[in-house]
């Protein structure tokens, strides 16, 4: 009823006007291509060696780069970030990065530009017509896209150059191989269901925006608050040692014996929801809620705090 999109400025540029999913429209495309993605994705859903693997190599290093600044003053947000990013990036490109990576840096700014910008109620997303006039944050946002387009293709040239379609290993594979399957089977379908290489490129830039933001927000909440409740942190210290112990890392199939540290996640989540307002949806029908009629392509926004 209500898995329509809008149309805006602002998600026209970023998404390349909705070659993307999260803000593409409803649709038999958009139900094909969500699809697709979702089986690409099936390879690292909750509970796979792969991802517990990648997680599990990111967290130590992580904690390496803690106790390393054991003395030393450390802003943590960045650490969190390329901890989070990494994850996101050995999901599609089988690739993660140092401290002070040229590529990691570039990545932060182009992603801070787009959040920064999309995440605003901008005046120009109600009144199009003021795009013609100058305008600082929309100037902004096609410079970190521009930006981002440009890492984004050099990644897809190194996966199409090396893509053989015998071996999967992330996300852009999984997506050109569908791609390449397609063409072999329909020279029209890909273009007519809309699996182009501007939708693969829009796709893998949702993973980064519905990953990396949202994760490593949420992430530096949770290290906030425990430092100012560290009986809270305490509790967290000794449930892991006597549930999971010292042997081992926790696994993601931990989570049903660790009561208490999923009930601070879950609270952490409530108290400070990474997104309070979720994606603005429009009614495909004619609806109601409890006494209130919602006609056909009303816009709606969700309130994901309440």
């Amino acid at each position: 009823t209500f898995g329509g999109r809008p149309r805006t400025v602002t998600t026209d540029i970023l998404t390349r006007n909705a070659k993307d999913i999260a803000f593409a429209d409803y649709s038999p495309s958009w139900k094909f291509h969500r699809k697709i993605v979702h089986s690409a994705l099936c390879m690292f859903r909750e509970g796979t060696v792969a991802i517990e693997q990648i997680i599990s190599r990111e967290a130590a290093s992580l904690c390496q780069t803690l106790t390393s600044f054991q003395t030393i003053p450390l802003d943590m947000a960045p650490e969190l970030t390329r901890a989070v990013t990494n994850v996101v990036c050995s999901l599609c490109f089988s690739t993660r990065y140092k401290r002070g990576d040229a590529e990691f840096e570039t990545m932060l700014k182009y992603n801070r530009g787009i959040v920064d910008t999309v995440a605003k109620d901008s005046l120009v997303d109600i009144f199009p017509w003021l795009q013609v006039f100058p305008n600082k944050d929309l100037d902004i946002l096609r410079q970190s896209v521009a930006s981002r387009d440009q890492f984004l293709h050099k990644k897809l040239k190194e996966h199409k150059d090396a893509f053989c379609g015998e071996t999967v290993n992330n996300l852009m594979d999984a997506l050109l191989e569908a791609k390449l399957s397609m063409e072999n089977n329909n020279s029209n379908i890909s273009q007519d269901v809309g699996l182009t290489e501007d939708h693969i490129l829009m796709t893998v830039g949702d993973i980064f925006g519905a990953g990396v933001e949202t994760t490593s927000t949420v992430m530096k909440w949770a290290v906030a608050y425990l430092l100012h409740n560290p009986e809270v942190q305490k509790k967290i210290q000794e449930e892991l040692d006597v549930k999971v112990g010292f042997g081992r890392y926790p696994l993601l199939s931990d989570r049903k014996i660790l009561h208490y540290t999923e009930a601070v996640i879950s609270e952490v989540l409530r108290i400070r929801p990474v997104s309070p307002l979720l994606i603005p949806h429009v009614a495909l029908k004619d609806s109601s809620i409890g006494e209130y009629t919602i006609p056909k392509e009303t816009r709606v926004v969700i309130n994901l705090w309440s």
